[in-house]
């Protein structure tokens, strides 16, 4: 691929657990990306952050330099977000072994829960029924 790659640029500074300390920050040489000065603290939003990388580009310290907040905003353009990102998760269920629980993988809110239940859903909300 050769095209301009937006979708992969998050930045990261530091380690939350870190004593908490900050540096300044200018990016140059891209006109989308291009910034700064800007002070970043090392507790940043890791809003959409694992330790394996980003859920999404709408994400990190220069995302939020730039004037957008974790998951909104147009820091820069970009071509996938969190809808797109959710729309790929596979709605899954199953039975918990020795009993009637049913797990559902949630969707919104990127979260897991456990409900009871009877039947499978594949509902992208989260919901608790007894």
């Amino acid at each position: 691929y050769t095209g301009v790659m937006y979708d992969t640029f998050v930045m990261e500074y530091s380690d939350f657990h870190l004593e908490s300390t900050s540096i300044t920050v200018t990016v140059a040489g891209d006109s989308s990306l291009s910034g700064g000065p800007c002070v970043i603290s090392s507790t940043h939003s890791r809003t959409y952050i694992t330790q394996y990388g980003p859920y999404i580009p709408q994400a990190g310290a220069w995302w939020i330099c730039k004037g957008g907040s974790p998951g909104t905003g147009s820091a820069w353009s970009t071509t996938s977000g969190l809808d797109e990102f959710k729309q790929q998760i596979v709605a899954s269920s199953w039975m918990v072994s020795g009993s009637s629980d049913t797990s559902v993988k949630a969707i919104y809110g990127l979260s897991s829960s456990s409900t009871s239940s009877t039947t499978s859903t594949t509902s992208t909300t989260t919901t608790s029924t007894k």
